[in-house]
C-alpha cells in the first residue's frame, strides 16, 4: 500500500475579484462603481504573494496603474497584458522567469525589479529609456551558467540608469560597464 502523499497544485490566475481585493486599503472602491470602473482608476496593485502562475488580460483594465507588485509569486514569464502605458514601478522579484519579454510598451517605466529568478541574459530592455533602477541580482542559474547582459539593452537603459544591482561570477563586459558608469555620475553598481 502506497502511503505517499500527492500534492497537485491547481494553476492559479488573476481575476478582477482578485484585483479588486488587491489595491491600497486607503482607497477602497466605491459601491456604486462596477469592478471594471473602480479598476480604471486604481494606481497601485498589491498582487504579491498570491501564488499567481498567470496574470491575465483583466490587467488591462487598470489603465491609470503606476506601480504593481507581483513578487512572490509562481510566474514563468513576465505577463504578457502589460500594456499599462502609465506604469512606473514593477516588482517581479522571486518568480520563476527565465527571460525579460513584454516590456516595451512601458516607456514609463523607471523601477524594475527581477531579483531572485531564472534569467540568464539581460536583454528586452529596449524602450525603456525612462529605466532609472534595475535589480537582476540573485538569479537561480545552473551551475557554470552566468549572468550575460545584452548590448542593446545596455545602450537603451544607460542613459537614465541610477542604480543596476546584479551578482556576477564571470568578468562583466568592462566596455559597457563604464559606458553606463559614465552616463550618470551617481550611479550605483553593487
Amino acid at each position: 500500500m502506497n502511503h505517499s502523499i500527492s500534492r497537485n497544485y491547481d494553476m492559479v490566475k488573476s481575476s478582477v475579484a482578485l484585483l479588486c481585493k488587491s489595491t491600497s486599503t486607503v482607497k477602497k472602491r466605491n459601491i456604486t462603481k462596477t469592478p471594471e470602473q473602480y479598476l480604471k482608476q486604481i494606481s497601485h496593485l498589491y498582487l504579491n504573494s498570491k501564488n499567481l502562475d498567470e496574470l491575465g488580460h483583466e490587467i488591462t483594465l487598470c489603465q491609470r496603474l503606476t506601480v504593481l507588485y507581483l513578487y512572490d509569486n509562481r510566474l514563468k514569464s513576465i505577463p504578457q497584458y502589460l500594456n499599462l502605458s502609465q506604469l512606473t514601478h514593477l516588482y517581479l522579484q522571486n518568480n520563476r522567469i527565465s527571460r525579460i519579454e513584454n516590456l516595451s510598451s512601458l516607456g514609463k517605466l523607471e523601477k524594475l525589479f527581477l531579483s531572485r529568478n531564472c534569467i540568464n541574459i539581460i536583454e528586452g530592455l529596449e524602450g525603456l529609456i525612462r529605466l532609472q533602477e534595475l535589480r537582476v541580482d540573485s538569479q537561480c542559474l545552473d551551475p557554470g551558467e552566468s549572468l550575460v547582459f545584452d548590448d542593446r539593452s545596455l545602450d537603451s537603459i544607460a542613459v537614465m540608469l541610477l542604480l543596476l544591482l546584479f551578482t556576477c561570477h564571470n568578468p562583466f563586459n568592462t566596455f559597457k560597464y563604464n559606458i553606463i558608469i559614465n552616463s550618470r555620475s551617481s550611479l550605483s553598481v553593487y
